[in-house]
């Protein structure tokens, strides 16, 4: 990785700078570990059990994908509190995802959500006792996303999204269509379609974001049983069973998480709490689906490309099992154009045989890429804040967000 050595000073100031504005800006309750006690390492996320009986394996084994199935299934999955006396503009979004060609429609209220997840795991009691110990709706929404594609796979966006490109044409129009023609990648190979939500070439992006790259979880699409959503549902147990205090509401994370040294962050769930609002993020949201994001790609990519750990400059690399990563972005060599490169807070970074695959990878992207079967896909086109004339999106988003602001005990 390139770094601009006249900025050393200057970037390794950054560092504590961004430490004390994403403290005092977020209100992070830090738990500080007791000075005689053994010194952990940092961790970017929670730790991840995909040993032989746990939930990640459980999970995996109940829902395997159909052999004869391929691709993600033709269906849409969306969700809101009531069917009853929906805004306009949902109405409208509703009617223009139910209208796509050759898909099955279905949009969900709060009482069908708790059906369906109490029938589809009733065999996973974590996952049960997890739905019913968290704490605010939007918590439940977010797990819910997961959980429908986890079990049955198609496309989930939330309900004030609409898209701007049908779905049939995802996978046969340019640039993500051409990247597959010309390495022979028929569509129907392609299992998760994710793409960025936001990233920050800032020294202070941690006053900001909560990764230096977010991915978008109010889009994305999937085959069913994929281990990327296997984690972030057994994750979302794991916390709410083993982290979360429901005497004080309070979530308090493993020593370390995020890198902050040797602390451990805490968010007080409660209405009016000055950082309920990050604890959802880091929950369920955008943060810990990009955690996940990491986790399963940086475990697929160790298991496949074990001679190429240090990474590689190649466009397309392939294995004797024909499994391929295909990123045109590399000729580009996207990292040498960052303002800014993170010294010594490394978050979900790049680090050689533990960590091969890190946001480096994703930095700036300015075309789609492949790893496996899943299209990784730059930010204009689920961000349509992004969206330009030149740079065409799939959806739109109105960014309603009405959960940070609605009542919610």
């Amino acid at each position: 990785m390139r770094h601009v050595r006249s900025r050393t000073a200057l970037a390794l100031g950054a560092v504590l700078i961004t430490v004390f504005v994403f403290l005092s800006q977020h209100h992070t309750i830090l738990k500080p570990i007791n000075v005689g006690s053994q010194q952990p390492a940092n961790r970017p996320t929670v730790p991840a059990d995909w040993s032989p009986g746990s939930l990640r394996d459980r999970l995996l084994q109940a829902y395997k994908p159909d052999p004869e199935s391929t691709g993600i299934p033709k269906d849409i999955w969306q969700s809101w509190k009531s069917k009853d006396n929906l805004d306009k503009n949902f109405q409208e979004n509703v009617r223009l995802w139910s209208a796509q060609q050759g898909f099955t429609h279905h949009f969900l209220d709060d009482e069908e959500v708790d059906s369906f997840v109490r029938s589809e795991f009733k065999q996973f009691p974590e996952i049960i006792a997890a739905w019913d110990i968290l704490p605010r709706k939007i918590l439940k929404a977010d797990y819910f996303r997961y959980l429908i594609l986890l079990a049955n796979g198609g496309f989930y966006s939330d309900i004030d999204t609409s898209p701007t490109l049908d779905l049939n044409q995802w996978l046969t129009e340019a640039p993500l269509a051409s990247l597959m023609t010309a390495n022979s990648f028929p569509k129907n190979n392609i299992g998760v379609i994710i793409g960025i939500e936001e990233e920050m070439d800032l020294a202070t992006w941690r006053g900001l974001l909560n990764r230096r790259i977010n991915l978008c979880q109010w889009t994305f699409a999937s085959r069913k049983g994929h281990p990327l959503f296997v984690d972030i549902v057994a994750k979302i147990a794991d916390l709410a069973l083993h982290y979360y205090d429901s005497n004080t509401n309070v979530i308090t994370f493993p020593m370390g998480y995020k890198n902050l040294f040797n602390m451990q962050p805490a968010y007080n769930m409660s209405e009016g709490s000055p950082n309920w609002y990050e604890g959802i993020i880091e929950w369920t949201g955008p943060a810990s689906f990009t955690d996940s994001f990491f986790e399963t790609t940086n475990m697929w990519y160790i298991e496949n490309f074990k001679d190429h750990l240090q990474g590689t400059g190649d466009e397309v690399l392939c294995n004797s099992e024909n499994v391929c990563i295909i990123d045109p972005n590399k000729p580009l060599n996207l990292v040498s154009k960052l303002n800014f490169y993170p010294i010594g807070d490394n978050l979900q970074g790049f680090k050689p045989h533990l960590h091969p695959i890190g946001w480096e990878n994703l930095t700036l992207l300015e075309y789609p890429l492949l790893y496996g079967e899943v299209a990784f896909l730059p930010k204009h086109f689920f961000n349509s804040l992004y969206t330009t004339d030149d740079k065409k999106g799939y959806i739109h988003h109105a960014f309603t967000g009405t959960w940070k602001w609605s009542k919610d005990p």
